[in-house]
This record gives structure tokens, sequence and C-alpha cells, in this order.
């Protein structure tokens, strides 16, 4: 339903805000093992497995670097005088990122050779 169909029926849609949850104690974890387990299919039978999990994993991934360079570079020319401490916290995940990036690329290189040889596939631990 659009806007437009709801103010027919007499009904509102209204939008909210709401902060991230970002550089709140334990959610940063939580969210990268949720997001690591959900991205990670087991393939079994000799099916090829569907690469859009791992490869939209590694494009968020991506962004998130791209974020952090962004946030980095307003810090470092101080178009960005105070930084949330939130902000701060992003941009010291930066090293993280980076090796997540880095794990998810081998990972999904080697099953793409092990796709090309017929082997089955297997991702995560």
């Amino acid at each position: 339903m659009n806007r437009k169909e709801a103010n027919t029926l007499g009904l509102s849609i209204t939008l909210n805000w709401i902060s991230s949850h970002t550089g709140i104690d334990g959610n940063e974890n939580a969210d990268s093992v949720a997001k690591t387990s959900t991205a990670l299919p087991v393939v079994q039978g000799g099916k090829q497995p569907s690469a859009s999990d791992p490869t939209k994993r590694l494009r968020n991934l991506k962004k998130k670097l791209r974020d952090i360079e962004k946030l980095e570079k307003q810090i470092a020319s101080g178009e960005l005088k105070n930084p949330e401490p939130e902000q701060l916290e992003k941009v010291k995940k930066k090293d993280e990122v980076i090796q997540q990036i880095d794990d998810l690329e081998d990972e999904l290189g080697k099953s793409n050779s092990l796709l090309a040889s017929g082997q089955e596939v297997h991702f995560g631990a």
C-alpha cells in the first residue's frame, strides 16, 4: 500500500528514525555473529551454492569499509570536529572489517575453484 492508497482509506503513514545500536556494548559482536551465520550457507549433496549470500555479505563489508574511510577523511580534514563516540568506535573497527573482507574473499575464491572442479562446497566453520 502506498501513501495515496492509505490516505484514501483514512490511514496515515508515519516514518520514525531510530538510531542504530552502534557503540552499545555487546551489540556489535552479536550483530557480526548473526550476519556471519546467516551469510554462510551449508551446501550438501553436491549442489551448487548460491553465491548471493556470501557475495552480499562481501558487498556489505566493502560498503562498511567505504563508510569508515569517509568518516576517517572527515575527521582528518576537520570537517567533523567532534565525532560521536560511536563514530570513533566505527573507525577503530577498520582493521577488523578489512580482515573480514580478506577472509571472505579467500573463502569465495576457494569455493569458486572447488565448484569448477565439481567438488562439494561447505561455507562456514
